[in-house]
């Protein structure tokens, strides 16, 4: 094994440093005997976070740095929240999923005031039906804070009486923002949650049925040098074949839309045994048009499954919602 210090790039982010120790850590115990750094770099997406300018959300802005240093062999790989990585990347680099994906739902979370029910102070994990109870006992015109477009349609087309308040910044400082900004909720990436290990008073992770997920939530992605062959060797021991499976399937569909960092749509592919189910919603900016299909088959078609998923909802009329 080449004796070569590795570096790991990273966006500055506690949560973008938590994935790069994590996956830093992964390799160190398959490779015990190499050199690991972790690189921070901060991105243009970085510096602009709190802009209201909404072309801050172009997600080449989130990585184009990152890119930069590996073209000039300043890192061998930068590892990114895959749903912030375009399609269209630096054209001598690849990427490929890396370690199981986290939980890849949207979890709701609370001022303690906010809900009309009773709570036991801890996190419910509500299944298939249930979720809908919290948010159908939200106050009317609850005021929610999101910059996502995908999850402003989602709460809209449930409750066209919310407020929908812009909430930027990384996870922590959105949680702060519940109550500076006297929101009455936030909804975020249960995966960014998890992996800072934040334990909020009262929150409830969002069925993906009612709040179908942004593709790809939850994975984890690495981006190396095509011609990169240590590169490709240490990423391949990180790789878990449900997870690559899934994330082929979801790029696959928002790429035959073209969908990009605007447009309100939601993938979500599931790996059962042998069985690939991949379902996904597109919605109008205020969620009472919206468009959605599910299709299944065999996990060794996840591309070919996610491109058919994709032309099933352009033959409902979805490129009308792109």
């Amino acid at each position: 094994m080449s004796s070569r210090k590795f570096r790991i790039g990273t966006r500055k982010s506690e949560l973008a440093m938590a994935q790069a120790e994590e996956v830093t850590s992964t390799l160190k115990l398959h490779f015990p005997d190499m050199i690991f750094e972790i690189v921070p770099a901060t991105t243009t997406g970085d510096r602009r976070r709190d802009e209201l300018d909404l072309n801050v959300q172009d997600k080449k802005q989130w990585i184009i740095e990152l890119e930069q240093l590996l073209s000039n062999n300043e890192i061998d790989i930068a590892v990114h929240s895959a749903k912030d990585v375009p399609l269209q990347l630096q054209h001598d680099t690849r990427v490929t999923s890396i370690l199981k994906r986290e939980r890849a739902e949207d979890i709701l979370v609370l001022n303690s005031t906010s809900l009309e029910i009773d709570t036991d102070a801890n996190t419910v994990d509500l299944n298939l039906a249930l979720p809908n109870l919290a948010l159908s006992n939200l106050r009317p015109g609850a005021r929610i804070g999101t910059s996502s477009n995908r999850r402003r349609s989602e709460l809209l087309r449930i409750r066209p009486d919310l407020e929908i308040v812009p909430c930027r910044g990384n996870v922590p400082t959105r949680i702060k923002k519940l109550e500076h900004e006297q929101l009455d909720g936030i909804v975020i990436a249960l995966a960014g949650i998890n992996r800072l290990n934040i334990k909020p008073t009262t929150s409830i992770i969002l069925d993906q049925n009612l709040m179908m997920p942004s593709s790809t939530q939850g994975t984890l992605i690495g981006q190396y040098r095509s011609d990169d062959k240590l590169a490709i060797e240490l990423l391949s021991k990180l790789i878990d074949k449900n997870t690559q499976i899934e994330f082929e399937a979801e790029r696959a569909c928002i790429d035959i839309l073209g969908a990009d960092c605007h447009t309100a749509i939601g993938v979500r592919a599931i790996l059962k045994e042998e069985v690939l189910k991949i379902a996904a919603r597109i919605l109008s900016k205020d969620g009472q048009e919206f468009v959605e299909a599910e299709i299944q088959g065999n996990k060794e078609e996840s591309g070919n499954l996610g491109k058919e998923l994709g032309e099933v909802l352009i033959a409902k009329g979805a490129l009308r919602l792109v």
